[in-house]
């Protein structure tokens, strides 16, 4: 994780990952299904899973004009912090 963005290799429906937050008291789980995967942007979509097992799908979101958007082989999502 660098920032506020998580880079993962590869993007499959099949795929779950995990992310520690909380200073290592969660595990949030999250697949990346992959979207158009042409010229800018790539717009892959997430399902989250908390630990509590409830399941959220962020919508999907263009990259800022300023960013590079990742090869069609990475996906990047963005974390926001909760309150």
């Amino acid at each position: 994780m660098d920032g506020n963005i998580v880079t993962i290799d590869g993007v499959s429906a099949e795929t779950v990952h995990e992310l520690v937050v909380r200073d290592g008291g969660a595990t949030l789980r999250f697949v990346a299904y992959p979207g158009h995967q042409g010229k800018a942007p790539i717009n892959n979509s997430h399902l989250v899973i908390t630990p509590e097992s409830f399941t959220v799908m962020p919508p999907v979101l263009s990259p800022p004009a300023t960013a590079t958007c990742p090869t069609s082989t990475g996906s990047a999502m963005a974390a926001s912090p909760t309150t």
